[in-house]
């Protein structure tokens, strides 16, 4: 879309030029054949802006392909004005171990690596409690009731048995029941399984540890990286931002030149095009300067993508 911007004011300033150029014609002060080569400029000016609306389109319908969007929908991606983003010398004031701190505690692939240094240390831990003498020990307390529950005893008077109905809660008292028990085992011999389960938690535990060290230097890798190419965009940005503005001086010295007579309308055309060039390139640089800034926050693991899901 900035291109597209780029290309209209291009434009513009080509058919402000040829104004100007046809105002001297038609004073007279110069031939009417100046005016050819800026009627092919504008034309190709013309074909410019309409390359870059195509291209613009091609870019909203790829975003709508890539997030699988419903493509009958219309859709309008909100972007950053990158003619207006960072300073220069920005990422000369990061520091890289701060970063890479950062990156260390935030970032999930990290967190989950760790966390699995600590599931493979728990596992150890559990095989060496399996492997050591255990002690158990049981209770159980009970009670019972029966409909047809009867309680039998000598009746005094005549010594004969009797059975007299109980009911509901002194069943429960005279039903009672209770037991204990206490359980020793001691490991002797178990065909090797010990000492493998052993081997296997320290050979876990080790390639855990391993990989979390493997990410942690492809992290510091990444970092370093990326600061490095966010701190040459900046220095991009500075360098097309002087060649920016020596295009536009080259530019109105031909054009003053030309007024005066003493410049072609050709010196004007190639220093408007040497402006176009270094407006692009300016362009180009400072987007590759806000990509690395947001690579930069997705590498510490502080890149808010809410803010992009609108």
């Amino acid at each position: 879309r900035q291109t597209l911007d780029l290309q209209r004011q291009a434009l513009a300033d080509q058919r402000e030029t040829l104004g100007r150029i046809v105002a001297l014609i038609d004073g007279g002060a110069r031939p009417e054949a100046d005016r050819y080569p800026l009627d092919a400029e504008v034309a190709q000016a013309d074909y410019n802006v309409a390359t870059a609306e195509r291209d613009a389109a091609q870019a909203d319908l790829d975003l709508v392909r890539l997030l699988r969007l419903d493509p009958r929908g219309d859709y309008r991606f909100v972007v950053p004005d990158v003619t207006a983003f960072g300073d220069a010398g920005a990422a000369a004031a990061l520091d890289y171990d701060v970063l890479l701190g950062r990156a260390l505690a935030a970032r999930s692939d990290v967190r989950a690596l760790d966390a699995s240094v600590r599931a493979a240390e728990q596992a150890s831990r559990l095989v060496r409690v399996g492997l050591q003498p255990r002690v158990s020990a049981s209770f159980q307390y009970g009670t019972s009731a029966s409909s047809g529950y009867t309680r039998t005893s000598i009746d005094p008077v005549t010594g004969q048995f009797r059975s007299t109905p109980t009911d509901f809660f002194e069943q429960l008292d005279l039903r009672r029941s209770g037991s204990f028990g206490l359980n020793l085992s001691l490991p002797i011999y178990d065909g090797g399984q010990a000492r493998v389960a052993r081997q296997r938690a320290r050979l876990s535990i080790d390639d855990a540890r391993l990989s979390v060290a493997e990410r942690r230097d492809e992290v510091a890798t990444q970092v370093r990286q990326v600061l490095l190419d966010l701190r040459a965009a900046e220095i991009q940005v500075a360098t097309a931002t002087v060649q920016v503005s020596a295009a536009e001086r080259a530019l109105t010295a031909a054009e003053d030149r030309y007024r005066f007579g003493i410049g072609t309308v050709y010196d004007i055309a190639q220093a408007r095009s040497a402006l176009l060039r270094a407006r692009s390139g300016l362009l180009t640089a400072r987007t590759t300067q806000l990509v690395q800034t947001r690579v930069l926050d997705f590498q510490v693991g502080t890149l808010d993508v809410s803010a992009y899901a609108r």
